[in-house]
């Protein structure tokens, strides 16, 4: 029971631990090193707000508003970083933008900011109209097929990366969404990144970002039990083992991405939401909650770092164009 009113909470490790996305947002806003403008910045700290609020909202009262809430607003947080990563040279090309087939008729930042202004004006029984109407896309692996595109198209020679995403669609993906990766999103990609100079500095650096992430989305993933279910790490020993080597499995991912650590907090597993001694040697998705909220967060600076990268080439493009024309 919570509160005053003797509320329940279905899963108080669950929805406690949605604190950590609370942080995810205090953390983009000490983020040092911004290259999306602030109209991107605005809606990816509304995106964590809401996912900490939604996602608690889906453990503690189980819901169907809160299960729109928990499912779609990781998609939501992922597919408008991806818009801002590849900003620089979509050059109205909607394959690129909006990773569909059919151009979608609102951007992330739309969307988000819908979302913020119909939770304020309208009582929450509506809620549910506005979730199960997002012109996003909610499919988030798919988002991260995109992402893998744009990371291996600019970084690795061209016959790398269209066997690697080819090879990765055809396993991971729908049939349908793997043909359009392969032959619609890859062909635009190829054409987007012509004559596009990204040096090897850069091309290290992303990879590196790149593989740290990864490091701590992976381990995340190992908790959420349903898209990754590994049951054996549910069990008390090895719960108790993980709340011991989280801190430095993270300590080892940022060391290889670079990426600033501002919350100490976060850095050492500790105090990060209340009762997480407890929880995270307790409630395996408490553990995602908490290592997906770092994840998810270096997947946004990560798209941050590659949208400068791609504003400076596509600058160097364009004054070498307008050099040869002259």
């Amino acid at each position: 029971m919570f509160g005053d009113d003797k509320m329940i909470v279905y899963e108080p490790c669950n929805y406690v631990s949605n604190v950590a996305y609370y942080r995810s947002a205090t953390r983009i806003c000490s983020y040092p090193e911004w290259s999306l403008n602030e109209e991107y910045r605005r809606e990816l700290k509304r995106g964590f707000y809401i996912l900490s609020m939604g996602s608690a909202f889906w453990h503690g009262s189980h819901t169907y508003l809160g299960y729109q809430f928990d499912n779609t607003m990781i998609a939501m947080i992922a597919f408008t970083g991806y818009q801002g990563m590849v900003a620089p040279i979509t050059n109205g090309n909607t394959y690129i933008r909006d990773i569909s087939p059919v151009p979608r008729n609102h951007t992330g930042i739309q969307v988000s900011d819908g979302l913020a202004n119909w939770m304020a004006d309208q009582p929450a029984m509506k809620w549910g109209e506005y979730l199960a109407n997002l012109d996003i896309e909610i499919d988030y692996t798919v988002t991260f097929g995109g992402l893998l595109s744009v990371i291996f198209g600019i970084t690795l020679p061209w016959f790398a990366c269209e066997w690697l995403i080819s090879t990765l669609a055809g396993f991971l993906l729908a049939p349908d969404v793997a043909s359009f990766i392969i032959e619609k999103f890859l062909p635009a990609m190829k054409e987007a990144k012509k004559d596009l100079h990204v040096s090897m500095g850069d091309k290290v650096k992303i990879l590196r970002k790149f593989f740290g992430m990864i490091i701590k989305i992976g381990y995340a993933f190992l908790y959420q039990e349903i898209f990754v279910s590994v049951p054996f790490l549910y069990h008390n020993i090895p719960m108790q083992i993980n709340s011991i080597l989280m801190p430095h499995i993270n300590h080892f991912a940022s060391g290889i991405s670079q990426f600033p650590q501002l919350d100490p907090n976060v850095n050492a597993s500790k105090d990060v939401y209340p009762g997480d001694d407890t929880c995270r040697a307790y409630s395996p998705h408490a553990v995602w909650h908490e290592e997906s909220a770092a994840g998810f967060l270096e997947i946004i600076f990560l798209s941050d770092f590659i949208n400068g990268v791609l504003s400076k080439a596509v600058l160097e493009r364009d004054q070498r164009r307008a050099a040869a024309q002259e």
